[in-house]
């Protein structure tokens, strides 16, 4: 009962810790660092851990030797005082800087700042280089039975090894995605006139994702492109407040259920294979299958976290070992081996010690388990290391939202930079270190981001407008009439 009880007075500062972000006049909008971070943190720590303690009688389901009363009540402190340590923070740091001397300050957007689109030979140029490139892929892997069978990671990194596939694909197809980048540049801009303009491009957008993700066989590749229109919809047309975030987890989670479910039962069946529901806590229920699974596991990856805290850390080579390889050492993967020919052929963190530690074998690449920020935090510094590192977050996450809600010109180049510092923020909390937030940056979201900047930079012109259709509108989410 105490467990339930410290759970849900945890849930109840997380649901009043989204009421702490900016506004934008008199509603909250729900796209910000800041509820990014609050909603991975109730998707990753106390979703499951609310199943787990009610339908599942208290019962861990990747710890299950762990599964006691003060075993659970000691991982509900570490989250109940890093989510205190990240929305202390978070608060202090937003509502520190400068104030605006009046409201008529604060809501005027600037009446003559024109976007113009970008060149079209530019956009041509990495729609027709992406889409080249994913040919090539598509034509070196074949359309057979294989295709489908790499959405399975396992069956990917096994081909991968066993040399039927070509490692540097993997590069290739990250390049690729200057294709998705530009179509989504392209939907985001058309946004500022309607939705009826944008639709040709969200339907290529949403055709050419689905081409990367067959081809990638990586969710996380496209994430950060599919929410970019989205994001864009919500500063350039309609806002979308607080209201709208039961819809959005409802989304997200169903997307992640279809995707995860498509990874899954698709190459079971192109080998045929079968995958058992029955057993474990889900018995049987599609739905409980998938809130058991590993994507949900961050509180039960926290308990091993701290309990077994001394064995993650020596076989990493202790405490201060894991911090360097988690933070610094994933730095070093953009120096070139010409440059620096002992470089780390591979990168380890925490995650792949959880992952030995939790189903046996040594810590090796490949497959690693989420604890989160809080869980990885407290094997490397324990209980003052969850708090620090989660007030770090809620400072990035602050300063993010207090810069890009000051803007006073929304603008396509606006709302793709929003994106990709929700992106980051969420992926600092997920990953659980800077280094190998740093490295996922550069090996998921580097080619989407530079493709972005140069398609927009110098873009917004100041009292040049050549046409009546770039000039920006200049009502703006409530702030009034021209």
């Amino acid at each position: 009962m105490l467990p339930i009880s410290l759970l849900s007075l945890i849930t109840v500062i997380l649901l009043a810790g989204f009421w702490l972000g900016p506004r934008v006049g008199k509603a909250r909008p729900l796209f910000t660092c800041g509820n990014i971070v609050l909603l991975a943190f109730f998707a990753n720590l106390l979703l499951a851990t609310w199943l787990e303690l009610t339908l599942g009688g208290g019962r861990l389901t990747y710890a299950q030797s762990l599964s006691n009363e003060a075993t659970i009540l000691n991982a509900l402190s570490v989250c109940f005082a890093s989510l205190c340590s990240f929305l202390l923070v978070y608060s202090l740091i937003l509502e520190s800087g400068r104030r605006p001397k009046s409201e008529h300050e604060a809501r005027a957007p600037d009446p003559y700042v024109a976007e113009m689109q970008a060149p079209a030979v530019l956009l041509g140029t990495f729609i027709i280089a992406g889409l080249a490139l994913k040919l090539y892929i598509l034509s070196t892997l074949g359309l057979g039975p294989e295709l489908i069978t790499r959405l399975s990671g396992t069956a990917r990194r096994a081909a991968v090894l066993a040399g039927r596939e070509d490692a540097s694909l993997a590069n290739i197809a990250s390049l690729s995605m200057a294709a998705d980048a530009a179509l989504a540049y392209m939907t985001a801009f058309r946004l500022r006139r309607s939705l009826r303009a944008a639709a040709p491009h969200i339907a290529a957008l949403v055709l050419v994702l689905l081409l990367s993700y067959v081809i990638l066989a990586k969710r996380s590749h496209i994430v950060m492109i599919a929410l970019a229109p989205i994001v864009a919809y919500s500063m350039l047309r309609r806002p979308l407040t607080l209201r709208a975030a039961p819809a959005l987890l409802a989304l997200v989670l169903g997307g992640g259920m279809l995707t995860l479910f498509a990874r899954i039962f698709l190459p079971a069946e192109a080998t045929g294979s079968h995958v058992e529901m029955r057993g474990g806590a889900a018995g049987g229920s599609a739905i409980l299958f998938y809130f058991y699974s590993l994507e949900f596991a961050g509180f039960d990856m926290l308990v091993r976290c701290i309990h077994n805290r001394d064995a993650i850390g020596d076989s990493l080579g202790g405490h201060a070992r894991a911090f360097y390889v988690s933070t610094i050492e994933p730095f070093t993967y953009i120096i070139p081996r010409a440059i620096w020919p002992d470089k780390p052929s591979v990168y380890l963190d925490v995650s792949h010690a959880l992952f030995a530690d939790t189903f046996g074998g040594g810590v090796a690449p490949g497959t690693g388990l989420a604890a989160t920020a809080v869980g990885n935090s407290y094997v490397m510094g324990g209980l003052f290391g969850a708090i620090l590192a989660m007030a770090c977050i809620g400072a990035v996450a602050a300063l993010a939202d207090r810069t890009l809600h000051r803007a006073h010109t929304p603008s396509a180049r606006l709302a793709l930079l929003y994106t990709v510092a929700i992106v980051l923020t969420f992926q600092l909390f997920r990953q659980g270190s800077l280094g190998w937030t740093f490295l996922t940056f550069v090996q998921l979201m580097a080619v989407p981001t530079l493709t972005w900047i140069l398609l927009t930079q110098g873009t917004l012109k100041r009292r040049i407008v050549s046409s009546r259709r770039h000039r920006l509108p200049i009502k703006r989410r409530g702030y009034g009439k021209r």
